[in-house]
C-alpha cells in the first residue's frame, strides 16, 4: 500500500513532470531517428522501383524476372509477419492495445520486422501509407527507451504514447498533429504528465526529421487568393460529399478485409500475393496508382489543369488499389495514398482567379471547386483515416490539421475554408458511420 501511495504521489509531483519532459525528449529523439530512416528507406525503395520498371519497359525479356522478384519479396514479408504477427496492418490498433494494457509487444521484434516489411512493400509498389507504421515504430521506440530506463509498466505505457506522438509528428513534419493524435486517439485522457511529455516527444522528433530530411512540408499548400464568400457553398458541398465518401470508404475497407479473412489456407501468403501481383501489372499499365501517391501529385503539378473526370478516375483507381492492399493485411496505412490524391486533385483543377467571375463554363468545373478541394483536402482526409480492424477511424485529425495550418501560415484566410469543410464533413460522416470525430 505504501509503495502504491509513493507511485501516486510521484505521478502528480512537479518533479515527475520535469522528469517526463526529459524522457519525452529522449523518446522523441529515438522515434524521430527511426522514422527518419524509415522515410528514407521508403523513398529509396520507390525510386528503385521506378528504375526497375523503366529498365523492364526497355527490355520486356526481364518481365518474368520482375514477377519472380515480387514473389520473393512477398515471401519475405509473409515470413516476417508469421515471425511477428503484431506487425500486420497499419499498427495503430496494436499501439492502442499496448497502451491500455491488452498487449505486451516485443519492441525489438516489432520494430525490426515492421521496418523491413514496410520497405519491401514500397519496393513492391503496394499502395500503402507510412502514417500507421510510423506510429507503431515510434511507439516501440518509446517502449525501448522505457525498458532501457527500467521504468514501471505505467510509465512504459506513457512513453509508448509519447513514441506514437513522435512517430506521427515525424511522418508528416507535424508536431501538433502528433500531440493531438496521442491525446484524443491513443491515450484518451488529459493530464499534465501526458501533455508535457507528449509535446516534448513530438517537438524533438520533428527536430530530428527536419535535420535529416529538411524543413520542407510533406504537403505544400500555397495561398493563391481569397476565396469569395459565395464560393463557400462549394466548400460545404465538398465537406458533405467527403463525409459520405469517407463513410463509404470505411465500409469498403471493412468489406475487403472480411473477404481476405475468408482466405485461411496458407495465410498470409495466399492473401498478400494478390496485391503484389496486381502491383506487378499496375506498375506498367497505371504507374500513377502504385506506391504512396507521390507520382499522382507530381503528374498533376506539371499540368495546368486536368478534366475532373480524369481526376475522379485517378481517385477511384487509387482507392480500389489501396483498399486491396490494406484489406490483405499488408503492413501499412491508408491515409497518405488517398490524401495525396485529394491534395493533388485540388492542384490539378483550375486555380482560383480572384479577378474573374466564377461561372460554370463548357464542361470545365468552376474555378472555385479547384480552390475548395485544395484547401479542404487535409480536413476532409480525416474521415479517410480508417481502422479496418475496429468500428471506426483510427483518428479524425481535422482539428490538428486546422490548428497546424493556422499556426504555420498565420493567416485565417487559408484556414477558414478548412474549418467550413470539416464542419460539413464531420456530422455527415458521423451520421453514416459513427467515428467520434471532434469529440
Amino acid at each position: 500500500m505504501a509503495r502504491r501511495k509513493d507511485i501516486v504521489t510521484r505521478h502528480f509531483s512537479r518533479r515527475f513532470q520535469v522528469y517526463m519532459i526529459g524522457e519525452g525528449l529522449f523518446v522523441g529523439l529515438a522515434a524521430g531517428a527511426v522514422v527518419s530512416l524509415y522515410r528514407l528507406a521508403l523513398s529509396h525503395a520507390e525510386t528503385l522501383l521506378r528504375t526497375i520498371a523503366a529498365a523492364i519497359q526497355s527490355n520486356w525479356a526481364f518481365l518474368p524476372l520482375w514477377f519472380a522478384f515480387l514473389v520473393v519479396i512477398c515471401d519475405i514479408v509473409c515470413r516476417l509477419m508469421v515471425w511477428e504477427p503484431f506487425t500486420q496492418g497499419s499498427g495503430i490498433p496494436q499501439i492502442d492495445a499496448e497502451v491500455i494494457g491488452r498487449l505486451d509487444m516485443p519492441w525489438w521484434r516489432v520494430l525490426s520486422a515492421k521496418f523491413v516489411e514496410g520497405t519491401l512493400c514500397a519496393l513492391g509498389g503496394l499502395s500503402l501509407g507510412r502514417e500507421g507504421p510510423s506510429v507503431q515504430l515510434g511507439g516501440m521506440a518509446g517502449k525501448a527507451v522505457s525498458k532501457l530506463m527500467g521504468r514501471e509498466r505505467g510509465e512504459e505505457r506513457l512513453l509508448t504514447t509519447c513514441g506514437a506522438a513522435a512517430g506521427m509528428s515525424a511522418a508528416f513534419n507535424a508536431p501538433l498533429t502528433g500531440v493531438l493524435f496521442a491525446i484524443e486517439e491513443i491515450h484518451k485522457e488529459f493530464n499534465a504528465p501526458l501533455i508535457v511529455s507528449v509535446m516534448a516527444a513530438a517537438i524533438s522528433s520533428d527536430f530530428v526529421v527536419s535535420q535529416v530530411l529538411g524543413v520542407k512540408p510533406v504537403l505544400q499548400f500555397v495561398f493563391a487568393a481569397d476565396l469569395p464568400h459565395h464560393s463557400y457553398l462549394f466548400v460545404i458541398a465538398l465537406g458533405i460529399f467527403c463525409g459520405i465518401a469517407g463513410a463509404a470508404h470505411n465500409r469498403g475497407m471493412f468489406w475487403m478485409t472480411e473477404q481476405f479473412d475468408k482466405i485461411r489456407q496458407h495465410a498470409p501468403y495466399t492473401r498478400l500475393i494478390i496485391p503484389f501481383l496486381a502491383s506487378g501489372v499496375l506498375i506498367f499499365l497505371a504507374p500513377d496508382l502504385a506506391c504512396g501517391g507521390d507520382a499522382i501529385v507530381e503528374r498533376l503539378a506539371t499540368q495546368q489543369s486536368l478534366a475532373i473526370g480524369t481526376i475522379a478516375l485517378l481517385l477511384l483507381g487509387k482507392y480500389l488499389f489501396t483498399t486491396l492492399c490494406f484489406g490483405s493485411g499488408a503492413p501499412g496505412g491508408t491515409l497518405f495514398p488517398l490524401q495525396r490524391v485529394l491534395h493533388g486533385g485540388g492542384q490539378g483543377l483550375p486555380g482560383l482567379d480572384a479577378d474573374k467571375p466564377h461561372r460554370l463554363c463548357s464542361g470545365r468545373p468552376d474555378q472555385a471547386v479547384g480552390e475548395a478541394l485544395d484547401v479542404a483536402a487535409d480536413a476532409a482526409s480525416g474521415v479517410l483515416f480508417v481502422d479496418a480492424k475496429g468500428l471506426g477511424p483510427q483518428t479524425c485529425h481535422a482539428e490538428a490539421v486546422i490548428g497546424k495550418k493556422l499556426i504555420g501560415k498565420g493567416d485565417g484566410r487559408l484556414v477558414f475554408p478548412q474549418v467550413v469543410a470539416a464542419a460539413a464533413e464531420q456530422p455527415v460522416g458521423a451520421g453514416v458511420n459513427d467515428h467520434g470525430a471532434f469529440r
